[in-house]
């Protein structure tokens, strides 16, 4: 799920676990323990809690 959510924000993931990137953006720490799923019908929603960002 996390994978297909920064996917459909225009992120790739990298070769390191729940590390993504823009080629302008990189993101990291995206893991299951740092993410929250709200569920409203057949709508999810991801929450990221504990996620470093920084400018490549």
């Amino acid at each position: 799920m996390i994978d297909t959510y920064m996917a459909a924000l225009g992120f790739t993931k990298t070769d390191r676990e729940g590390r993504f990137t823009n080629g302008v953006y990189e993101a990291w720490d995206l893991l299951p323990r740092n993410v929250l799923v709200d569920q409203e019908g057949d709508l999810y929603d991801l929450y990221v809690v504990d996620a470093e960002i920084k400018r490549l």
